[in-house]
């Protein structure tokens, strides 16, 4: 099946910019290990699941951009590949 290490470094990261009227969240990664395009997250706040966003091929540094395709996002909201 999938190997669960590669997705454990990719739990937990932080929305750090919402962009409403274009539908895109940023998150902080971590530099080296982005996700791929295309990779569904899950975002959550107060541990309850209030959206969906899709990784973009934006990137810079750390940070990486995805579209925003379910529900809602807020800075601060956690981003999980669950």
């Amino acid at each position: 099946g999938l190997d669960e290490s590669l997705l454990s470094d990719a739990v937990d990261q932080e929305v750090v910019l919402v962009n409403a009227p274009l539908k895109y969240i940023v998150v902080e990664g971590v530099i080296g290990r982005l996700p791929p395009v295309d990779l569904s997250l899950n975002i959550y706040r107060d541990g309850k699941k209030v959206g969906v966003a899709v990784v973009s091929a934006q990137a810079r540094g750390a940070n990486f951009a995805a579209d925003l395709t379910q529900g809602e996002a807020r800075v601060g909201d956690t981003v999980r590949s669950d």
